[in-house]
């Protein structure tokens, strides 16, 4: 009875094991037709759990001598890896010594109704950005971090009691800064321009909608188009950054790096996760805020910052700007 018992439990853990690594293949597989469906461009964005989840697999697996399976699942990591590991390489004309100016971005999706004002404020001090972007802003937030105004004393605000408040912070005036909307929803992005090194830099703040309805899936598309148009056009020194809400493994996220000769600033960084930050581990998060700049620049770092309470991490880049 005691060795049918023990067989009877390695063979429901097995089975368990199993199960794991055919979702974990079907939705690899899945990911890659997002283009068709909104469910399955939502797949697309958790190629770190896919490799992660086929590696356990396999390795479980192998020690059962499930072999046909552990198969499968190193073609999978192979599949995976592909994906993952390019990000970890640094980009020559990226790393390039010949730059000038430097000078530090910081994104932070505060989230509306986190109310850890003074660890927001305390990342700002520590990482004495030049610039910085905050969305979910809203009256609150402004009003608790006012301190800010003295280092900070170029601003501009656009205030919201929903999720997409948002607002830009600077040490630099500003040549240029005003409100765009790029689709037909209400959802406002900023364009600032500021003179760094003699010459005109601008940033486009953007926080597309979520894709929980057709309606937003469709927003956050249209929205990611046109701001890829408008960088297509644009020649001079150009920084995206934001909650995108889409990974850059989204087919959707692709026009914003092969339409344009931008490029995402973690390339050569690795992978940072920012979302959900409750989770604190990489294993459960997804990478959903990006900095894309022009190659007028080079990325001397980039990295995410301290947990300050919110549903993101914040993310900080260093940058140059190119002779």
């Amino acid at each position: 009875m005691i060795e049918n018992k023990k067989s009877w439990k390695s063979l429901s853990f097995e089975g368990l094991v199993q199960v794991v690594a055919f979702f974990t293949l079907l939705f690899s597989i899945l990911s890659l037709f997002g283009e068709l469906h909104r469910y399955l461009e939502l797949l697309s964005h958790f190629k770190i759990q896919y490799l992660i989840g086929s590696i356990a697999c396999a390795l479980i697996l192998f020690l059962y001598k499930n072999h046909k399976l552990t198969t499968a699942l190193l073609i999978n990591i192979i599949f995976n890896s592909i994906y993952i590991i390019p990000w970890y390489f640094q980009d020559s004309e990226i790393t390039s010594n010949k730059s000038q100016t430097n000078f530090t971005v910081l994104h932070s999706n505060v989230f509306r109704d986190n109310k850890n004002y003074d660890d927001f404020i305390d990342l700002i001090n520590d990482e004495n950005p030049d610039l910085f972007v905050m969305q979910e802003v809203n009256e609150n937030w402004l009003i608790a971090i006012k301190e800010l105004e003295k280092i900070y004393p170029h601003s501009y605000k656009t205030p919201r009691n929903d999720n997409f408040g948002i607002a830009i912070f600077s040490k630099y005036p500003f040549e240029s800064v005003k409100k765009i909307k790029w689709n037909k929803s209400d959802v406002p992005s900023i364009k600032a321009s500021i003179e760094i090194a003699g010459q005109l830099v601008t940033i486009l703040a953007i926080h597309p909608l979520p894709p929980i309805s057709q309606e937003y899936y469709q927003s956050r598309n249209t929205q990611i188009n046109n701001v890829a148009e408008f960088s297509r056009k644009h020649k001079e020194p150009l920084i995206i950054i934001g909650d995108l809400n889409t990974s850059m493994w989204s087919n959707d996220y692709q026009p914003l790096e092969d339409e344009t000769g931008l490029r995402n600033a973690s390339k050569g960084f690795g992978l940072l996760p920012t979302f959900p930050a409750q989770f604190l581990l990489p294993l459960f998060m997804i990478p959903i805020d990006h900095c894309l700049v022009s190659s007028h620049f080079v990325v001397n770092d980039i990295k995410v910052g301290n947990d300050i309470g919110s549903d993101h991490l914040p993310l900080i880049v260093k940058l140059s700007i190119k002779r």
